[in-house]
Parts: C-alpha cells; sequence; structure tokens
C-alpha cells in the first residue's frame, strides 16, 4: 500500500517478499547494514519501495554513481543481473523468490550468485486497485474470493510449484 497510496487493495494478499542483497558466489561482502554499502556499485531498480522510507530507500535517493546505479524499464532485474555476471554492479537487491525465477530464466545457475544477507523489512504483497473505477470493487472480491477458494482446493500450490514458491500463509512458511 505505501507504493500507491490512494488505490484500493485486496483484503488476501498475494504473497510476501524480504528483500535481500546479491552477490557473485566468490564475493566476500555480506549486508550488515547501511554502512557496508560503502564503496559498493549496486544495481537497483527505478520507482522501487524497498523498505518503506526507511535506510535503504534513503541510501539510494541520496546516492549517486557509481554507487546506485538504477535500472529503468520492464526487464530492469534482468540487466542488473547481468551487470552483476559481468562485474559492473557489486550488488544488487531482490526478494529470493523473483531473483530464483529470473536466473532461472537467463540460465543463470542456483550457484552463481548468492544471498549476502537480507534487509529486516518482510512485506505482504497486495494487489492495487484503481480507486475511480466502477469495476474495482467487484475485482478486488475476485481477487479475495479466488484465491481462497485456490488455495483451499490446492490449486494454489499447484500454480506455485510450477515457480518454486512455497505458499505465503502455509504454517511452514509462518515460523
Amino acid at each position: 500500500p505505501t507504493d500507491a497510496p490512494g488505490a484500493l487493495y485486496s483484503v488476501e494478499s498475494m504473497g510476501v517478499i524480504r528483500n535481500a542483497f546479491f552477490v557473485k558466489k566468490d564475493t566476500t561482502w555480506r549486508y550488515t547494514g547501511i554502512d557496508s554499502f560503502k564503496g559498493l556499485r549496486f544495481g537497483v531498480i527505478a520507482g522501487y519501495v524497498y523498505d518503506d522510507d526507511g535506510p535503504i530507500d534513503k541510501y539510494i535517493k541520496n546516492g549517486s554513481e557509481p554507487e546506485v546505479q538504477v535500472m529503468n524499464g520492464d526487464e530492469a532485474l534482468e540487466r542488473n543481473i547481468q551487470k552483476l555476471m559481468a562485474g559492473r554492479i557489486d550488488t544488487l537487491v531482490e526478494g529470493d523468490d523473483v531473483m530464483a525465477f529470473n536466473m532461472k530464466k537467463l540460465g543463470v545457475a542456483a550457484d552463481e550468485i548468492i544471498n549476502a544477507g537480507a534487509a529486516d523489512v518482510e512485506k505482504s504483497l497486495f494487489i492495487a486497485f484503481a480507486p475511480n473505477k466502477d469495476s474495482t470493487k467487484k475485482y478486488a472480491q475476485m481477487w479475495n474470493e479466488g484465491i481462497v477458494k485456490l488455495r483451499a482446493s490446492g490449486e494454489l500450490k499447484k500454480i506455485l510449484d510450477r515457480y518454486s514458491v512455497k505458499d505465503w500463509k502455509q504454517p511452514e512458511i509462518l515460523k
């Protein structure tokens, strides 16, 4: 909801994300807080909110090239992964599941890029609906009812399994 204030949001979330910092496998750097970015080239995506205007977002806002490299466009993450592999950035920030999916899509082996530490913020993800459309409430209700039905029938698990993603509301995930 902080990404699009004023929108109507679904009641049922569509997942959770905890941003992590990724590096090439032989890199010794690990995320230990905002001060650990000093001297690094950090790849981010334009318009993303990483920690609700917390220290990471403030670092990005106040940073300049070459330390903070902002990527735009539909394939921003893919290009950041390529820049990381080519040594043009030192780390990038992304959710674990999103990163794993995109690495697989690009043919990057799972052990070529590793998680170097996670941010402390875990966020639930919601679908935002345009607040001024007549169909908004109908679509929000369809989502809310649909996700509950998919979970109850086992269909949601089948969909998530195709992407190697765990259900964010299952007991083993909530521990």
